[in-house]
């Protein structure tokens, strides 16, 4: 048998694509053995030792709370899924996170002949935050500019600039 609880959670997730149907049984005995055997699952509802029974109007109401909840903590994570930004995979941030590396290395923010040290620390940085594709794509961009200054493009800034000439 399985707790209300548990069994409302699991209802309300089967009941959008299947027909189900809740069976109470008689306040005094409760369902006989043969009509057990038609249930596909049992529930109880959990009561204190003291007093171990519902009466059949107790029961229902409190399997239809704990149902209007489930349904409530469904729409609720199905909105907050909706809302929720969809990171990219590690197939994606990875080669970022060399691009990114190479970039520091050459603008001196980490030494060449141990990066992984800093690295660490930046991926997991990046980790915790979850990234986007966007701005996945934003640290590239940072990525190939660090390194294209670092290569002499601080050259063409340093014209554009004493020209007056947009940077991008």
């Amino acid at each position: 048998a399985y707790p209300l609880r548990v069994a409302a959670a699991e209802l309300e997730a089967i009941a959008g694509s299947n027909k189900i149907a809740i069976v109470f049984g008689r306040e005094d005995r409760g369902l006989t053995n043969r009509e057990l055997k038609l249930c596909n699952r049992l529930i109880t509802i959990p009561t204190a030792a003291e007093y171990p029974s519902l009466n059949l109007a107790q029961a229902v109401v409190v399997v239809a709370y704990e149902l209007m909840m489930a349904a409530d903590e469904s729409a609720a994570a199905a909105i907050e899924a909706a809302r929720a930004p969809h990171f990219v995979a590690a197939a994606i941030s990875d080669p970022m996170l060399a691009r990114m590396e190479q970039a520091l290395v050459s603008i001196g923010f980490i030494p060449d002949d141990n990066p992984d040290h800093i690295m660490f620390a930046i991926r997991e940085i990046f980790g915790r935050s979850g990234l986007t594709a966007r701005e996945v794509e934003i640290l590239n961009g940072m990525a190939r500019q660090m390194r294209w200054a670092a290569e002499g493009g601080y050259r063409t800034l340093a014209e554009k600039r004493r020209a007056g000439k947009k940077l991008r």
